[in-house]
């Protein structure tokens, strides 16, 4: 299993989502380097979820979504978010069925797991 240490020393690699994601979010570069290098919190995600292997970076009001890539030593930075805000469901999230199911639990007023949206 990989350890925070191990994760935080991987170079990180964006994809073109998190690029246009972290346009659309508002974040700037410089403040994405600075989160990566001293971030509030490091932790995995939940290991029976969907994005089991995953790693959650927060920090400057943003949570970077990123996968390690051990045989390239990378972190392979997926998405970025504002932390602790579910936002409305896009267009793109319709096609798959976690897309429409975190749209049915948005439009009830509820968190991705279920909690009330503060």
């Amino acid at each position: 299993h990989m350890n925070k240490d191990q994760l935080m020393r991987m170079t990180p690699r964006p994809t073109q989502h998190f690029k246009d994601q972290m346009v659309t979010k508002g974040f700037s570069p410089t403040a994405v380097v600075e989160t990566l290098r001293s971030p509030d919190r490091v932790y995995p995600a939940k290991a029976d979820g969907r994005y089991a292997g995953q790693w959650r970076i927060t920090g400057n009001g943003m949570c970077i979504m990123v996968d390690p890539d051990l045989g390239r030593n990378e972190m392979v930075l997926r998405t970025i978010v504002v932390d602790g805000k579910n936002t409305p469901p896009r267009e793109d999230q319709m096609n798959t069925a976690a897309g429409r199911a975190y749209a049915a639990k948005y439009a009830q007023g509820l968190n991705r797991d279920g909690t009330p949206r503060g």
